[in-house]
């Protein structure tokens, strides 16, 4: 099940795949949607109630983890080149890319997000979410300092490499959420909703 700061999360993804994507897709009521970096796959699992999802998962043993928590969801071992290079590949209505982002390295960024819109069909949607570098400094007072988040972009930043990447911004939102039980709910998420040009 999705903890606390997943459903948050969540209900934004939902609300934006609601307002903006549902209906949209040439009449057809399914979607064809990929989750990209699907970790143990309780997003995968919500995202099935409006379509067709692949889950994808680089780590082996998260895949297996997520297989036997979810046996009737479709979960692959592999990146978004994996796909690439498989043959009749069938592109997406959507891709959802959950705290991902900030795991690949700055350098190979450009690449993560040219592969999503190489996988996107034609006007196609991708949904990031990310932690805020915008609230990195304020977070980390809080936080365990050894958590592994590596590169975390700014909303510019992120606004900047789609745009640049050739996708629009539909709207983006923040999510608050508590570091700490005595702390002030802080502005750590940014989730983003583009468009494929």
């Amino acid at each position: 099940d999705a903890n606390e700061d997943e459903i948050l999360r969540w209900e934004v993804i939902e609300a934006f795949i609601k307002q903006h994507i549902v209906g949209k897709t040439n009449g057809k009521s399914k979607l064809r949607i990929l989750d990209l970096g699907c970790g143990r796959g309780w997003l995968t699992n919500l995202l099935s109630q409006y379509g067709d999802v692949t889950g994808l998962e680089p780590i082996k043993d998260v895949v297996l983890y997520s297989r036997k928590l979810f046996p009737k969801l479709e979960i692959i071992h592999g990146t978004s080149k994996t796909l690439i290079g498989s043959k009749g590949l069938v592109k997406f209505d959507l891709v959802v890319s959950s705290e991902v982002i900030e795991h690949i390295p700055d350098s190979e960024k450009m690449s993560f997000v040219s592969d999503i819109k190489f996988l996107l069909k034609q006007d196609g949607y991708v949904i990031i979410t990310t932690p805020r570098k915008d609230a990195e400094e304020q977070w980390k007072q809080y936080s365990d300092p050894n958590q592994p988040i590596e590169e975390w972009m700014s909303e510019f930043e992120v606004n900047k490499l789609f745009t640049d990447t050739r996708f629009t911004k539909v709207q983006m939102k923040k999510v608050s959420l508590q570091p700490a039980i005595n702390a002030p709910s802080i502005e750590i998420y940014q989730i983003w909703l583009f468009q494929s040009l």
